[in-house]
């Protein structure tokens, strides 16, 4: 059976092994490391079924070309590159298939610093205190504790996280996942509840009609209040005022 690995034919400037972080150690002096933009790291586990706390390169400002031993199902988010496998341009934020002796190059960078490389099934380099997080300075994680280099070979684990999602036309079978955050007691089917998509979307077009007409009764009352002030400093102005003070010049 192939080994399920990609080779560094080009390492980037700054390409590391990174995940969520190595927490819980830090009264010994461990340092957390991990990923500088954790959601974009989320972002990227997700489009290829891996849990969030999956392992994957962190790509920083010049991106490496990469060559898969098998094939592997990879995606990138967080800064904006031109990429291509082989000479094919592949989209950004959404699931990619790459076949076994394809290249994945990282190209010409839009927008951002850093983005994020999973691959399906999550990079298994060793863990290091429950964490593969690279911390190139106590050379700590990753590959080696530093950064990768032409020629590394970085093992992947089979796939087998949950929560796929793919980038399609959605449709009555097409799943979306997603965190309610703090509208959770807007969702009146309770935890865990199934939405249609067209309640969803009406329920975000209520929340946003609502912050319109929020703003606009704030800017009323910032007028009123303005309005207020001005009486206020003419009545107090008149008050102050002497009667008896000639205002035109004297003949």
């Amino acid at each position: 059976m192939t080994a399920r690995t990609f080779t560094v034919l080009r390492p980037g400037l700054l390409t590391t092994v990174q995940d969520l972080g190595r927490w819980g150690y830090q009264a010994a002096g461990v340092p957390v490391a991990g990923a500088m933009d954790s959601y974009s790291l989320r972002l990227a586990n997700g489009l290829v079924g891996n849990p969030e706390t999956a392992a994957a390169l962190e790509i920083t400002l010049l991106g490496p070309a990469l060559r898969a031993d098998a094939p592997l199902v990879i995606a990138v988010a967080g800064a904006m590159f031109d990429l291509q496998v082989d000479d094919r341009p592949v989209p950004h934020g959404a699931p990619v298939e790459v076949a076994a002796g394809s290249v994945l190059r990282f190209l010409e960078r839009r927008a951002g610093a850093r983005a994020y490389l999973a691959v399906a099934g999550g990079i298994e380099t060793p863990a290091v205190l429950g964490s593969r997080a690279t911390h190139v300075v106590s050379r700590m994680g990753g590959l080696d504790g530093r950064a990768l280099v032409a020629g590394d070979v970085v093992p992947v684990a089979p796939p087998g996280g949950t929560g796929a999602v793919r980038r399609a036309g959605l449709d009555d079978e097409e799943i979306v996942r997603g965190d309610v955050g703090i509208f959770e007691n807007e969702l009146h089917g309770g935890s865990g509840s199934h939405f249609e998509l067209a309640q969803v979307v009406e329920q975000a077009l209520k929340i946003g009609r609502l912050m319109h007409a929020a703003a606009a009764i704030d800017d009323d009352n910032s007028a009123d209040d303005a309005s207020d002030r001005h009486a206020s400093q003419d009545e107090a102005s008149n008050r102050t005022r002497d009667p008896t003070r000639r205002t035109d010049p004297p003949r």
